[in-house]
C-alpha cells in the first residue's frame, strides 16, 4: 500500500486500485480506513477457510461486508421509524394539551 500526495494506491486481492485524494475529502472515512477494513475481513475469512484463491476470497469478503451493511441499514431504518412514531405521538399529545 502506498500513499502519494495526489493519488492513493492500494493493492486489494491482487488488483491495483488508485484513488484521487480530492475525491475522498468529503467523506469522514478515508480510503485507507476502507482498505484496512477489507483486509481485516478477508483475513478473518482466510483463517476460517484456508486454501481459497483470491477471487473466491474477494467474493466471500464482498458477501460478508454486504451482509453487514444490509443488517446495519435495516437496524438504522427501524430506529428511525421508532423515532418518527415517537415524535408524532409527542406532537399529537402537545396538540391535544392546548
Amino acid at each position: 500500500m502506498s500513499e502519494q500526495r495526489d493519488n492513493l494506491e492500494f493493492v486489494i486481492f491482487g488488483q491495483k486500485l488508485r484513488f484521487r485524494s480530492e475525491s475522498t475529502q468529503s467523506s469522514e472515512i478515508s480510503p485507507s480506513d476502507i482498505v484496512q477494513w477489507v483486509y481485516k475481513e478477508a483475513d478473518n475469512i482466510r483463517k476460517s477457510a484456508s486454501g481459497l484463491d483470491e477471487s473466491k476470497l474477494a467474493v466471500l469478503t464482498l458477501m460478508k461486508i454486504a451482509g453487514d451493511y444490509l443488517e446495519l441499514k435495516s437496524k438504522g431504518q427501524k430506529i428511525l421509524s421508532k423515532i418518527d412514531m415517537k415524535t408524532k405521538s409527542i406532537l399529537e399529545e402537545c396538540a391535544q394539551a392546548k
